[in-house]
């Protein structure tokens, strides 16, 4: 078992506000080196080696709770970096097909407004302020019974700071909202009827797991038609199988692993391709396989490495070439 150097837990010296303003930065850098470090760490031991998960939970928590503390120092959002070069540019989105013509044909349902569905919700289509483009996102809502809800929408911004774009690439940058009704916040709107809500958004910075906040530049601006889905929530419901032949097996992965960004039936989200599609038809199953292993540069594709298996991947392969079993 590979040994952890101890950890010199020292409580944080006082500092005066120009020392303050003269390392913040640097240990800003480093806490966001560290945190891409586990991460890749966590993606190399893919969950076999229990022995380093204690050190990776532990490090992770430190590093979100010295951001913090260095958030609250600066009297800035945390890890913020000022005049930081931009990292390679992620691809936009261009409006959604029809998303303007389809959000006016909405039925109102006052009654149904009152009484949302209990359930996950799902972005459908969105229609940006002006002809703007925008960053790959979507967005998940859990309603619960009363109309209790909680919500998250997960963009990749076009730009970010270098030492933010791997976490960016794993994690998403999130905004996450507890109502559609809060005045003033990033996130606003209202439920049309039973199903269907327009969620109004105003997205200036989000924040990035083991990072911090981040600048949206350009801020996304726009209105999203957001959609029960009964798919969705049953697969959250559903207790989980034990997966026996390899479809079932690529199944399983493919909901673990790519549902987020690809969703849940393969068809994509704003920004990001479908997988049942004739381009991914014509990839072979060693570039499919490359593309899961290693990512894919100046997207959002993650790398996986070995988070996923072998027998995940090529389970995921034989689901991609039988989409029946996805769409079904």
């Amino acid at each position: 078992m590979t040994e952890v150097p101890p950890f010199d837990q020292k409580p944080l010296e006082p500092l005066d506000s120009d020392s303050a303003a003269a390392i913040i930065p640097e240990m800003r850098q480093q806490i966001a080196q560290l945190a891409a470090r586990i991460q890749e760490l966590e993606n190399q031991l893919a969950s076999k080696d229990a022995g380093l998960m204690p050190f990776l939970v532990f490090f992770g928590a430190f590093a979100l709770v010295l951001a913090a503390i260095l958030g609250g120092r600066s009297g800035q959002p945390a890890a913020m970096i000022e005049n930081a070069p931009a990292a390679a540019a992620q691809p936009t989105a261009a409006p959604t097909a029809g998303a303007a013509a389809e959000i006016a044909a909405l039925v109102e349902d006052p009654a149904g407004a009152a009484s949302p569905q209990v359930g996950r919700w799902i972005s459908e289509t969105f229609q940006p302020a002006g002809d703007a483009t925008f960053p790959p996102m979507r967005v998940v809502m859990d309603v619960a019974d009363g109309g209790a809800m909680k919500g998250a929408i997960i963009l990749y911004p076009n730009t970010v700071p270098p030492e933010a774009a791997n976490l960016v690439t794993t994690n998403g940058c999130r905004v996450e909202f507890s109502s559609l009704e809060a005045a003033g916040t990033p996130v606003g709107g209202r439920f049309v009827n039973a199903t269907d809500a327009l969620v109004d958004v105003n997205i200036a910075t989000c924040a990035v797991k083991f990072y911090g906040d981040v600048v949206v530049e350009p801020p996304v601006v726009g209105q999203w038609l957001v959609r029960y889905s009964e798919d969705e929530t049953q697969l959250a419901l559903a207790p989980k199988r034990e997966a026996t032949t390899p479809l079932e097996i690529g199944y399983d992965a493919f909901q673990q692993f790519c549902s987020e960004c690809h969703g849940i039936r393969g068809r994509g989200n704003p920004g990001i391709p479908a997988l049942i599609s004739p381009v991914v038809d014509a990839l072979t199953d060693d570039q499919i396989h490359d593309i899961i292993t290693n990512g894919r540069i100046n997207t959002v594709m993650p790398v996986f490495g070995n988070r996923i298996t072998e027998e995940q991947k090529q389970a995921i392969i034989l689901l991609l070439r039988n989409p029946d079993e996805l769409l079904k």
